[in-house]
């Protein structure tokens, strides 16, 4: 790389300037050193406060180098075009037409993004970094790749995520109002206090009913059978010689026999109880509330 600070632009400070430039001159020894030692993010930050201290368009064709290296190619492509345009008819011919020839080539790994924000005056940030407010001026230049764009002001923040190619041109819109809240309608304010449909209540009041018939003949069925049961045991037990394993046959089934009535009696009960419920409940009118007429004025 080609390191060289402007001597014209040097020449051009007053001696009110000679501080800023003095520095300048340092960064731009101090960035030199670094770029040697392979620090190229050392190497541009001090190569830009260079420039900011004492503009000169050689040290925009190093912040280029620098860019171009570090494969940021939006950077570079920034910095050679500031070259160009700042250096005029300073920069030779094949100088002039060896970057613009750079140029060209890198205009097909860089992406435009052409951001808007709904409140003038955010800030606009690319991946973090700030580059301005809006509304902007120009469309972004980016790499291709994926970028994170975001607007902020204040505790509000919208944020989008981007995904551009090489030579694209990509629009970004973003929404830092907050959306006002609409105002339930009155069909809605009334939806919690809407009482259940009678049909569906009928239907519920029918279903239990017919359950509990269901399990109270079932109850009534193994009942019988239960007691039917309970008097072979009995008679077993009269009977001699009575055989143990018949007895404790029977008695298992009077015991089974009588659980499952209990079972069914329960759920018999339940449904009972409620189809009683949904047949009693009650029923909140539908009609609509008349509306209030009031009229005032004079004739």
């Amino acid at each position: 790389m080609a390191c060289a600070f402007g001597a014209t632009a040097a020449r051009a400070q007053g001696p009110k300037d000679a501080a800023p430039s003095l520095e300048a001159r340092t960064r731009f020894n101090r960035a030199v050193e670094l770029y040697r030692d392979g620090d190229l993010a050392g190497a541009l930050a001090e190569f830009r406060r260079a420039d900011a201290l004492a503009p000169a368009y050689r040290l925009k064709y190093n912040i280029a180098q620098v860019c171009q290296e570090q494969h940021d190619y939006a950077c570079a492509l920034t910095a050679f075009r500031a070259y160009l345009s700042s250096g005029g008819s300073d920069i030779p011919k094949n100088k002039r037409a060896s970057v613009e020839l750079e140029i060209q080539k890198m205009s097909a790994f860089v992406a435009e993004l052409s951001i808007s924000v709904d409140t003038p005056g955010a800030e606009i940030l690319v991946d973090d970094t700030s580059l301005g407010s809006a509304p902007l001026t120009a469309p972004l230049q980016v790499n291709a790749g994926r970028h994170r764009v975001s607007a902020r002001q204040g505790a509000l923040v919208a944020t989008r995520s981007i995904e551009v190619a090489g030579g694209e041109r990509a629009s970004v819109p973003l929404l830092l109002a907050p959306a006002p809240e609409s105002a339930p309608t009155n069909q809605q304010a009334r939806e919690p206090e809407r009482a259940h449909d009678s049909a569906t209540d009928r239907s519920l009041a029918w279903a239990s009913g017919i359950g509990a018939g269901v399990f109270l003949a079932g109850a009534a069925v193994t009942g019988i059978l239960a007691l039917h049961e309970s008097n072979q045991l009995a008679s077993e037990r009269n009977a001699y010689p009575a055989s143990g394993a018949q007895l404790r046959g029977t008695r298992d089934k009077v015991s089974h026999l009588a659980l499952a009535t209990d079972i069914l009696g329960v759920l018999a009960v339940g449904s009972g109880v409620g189809a009683l419920y949904f047949a009693l409940r009650p029923v909140a009118s539908t009609t609509e509330p008349a509306a209030a007429m009031a009229i005032s004025g004079r004739f």
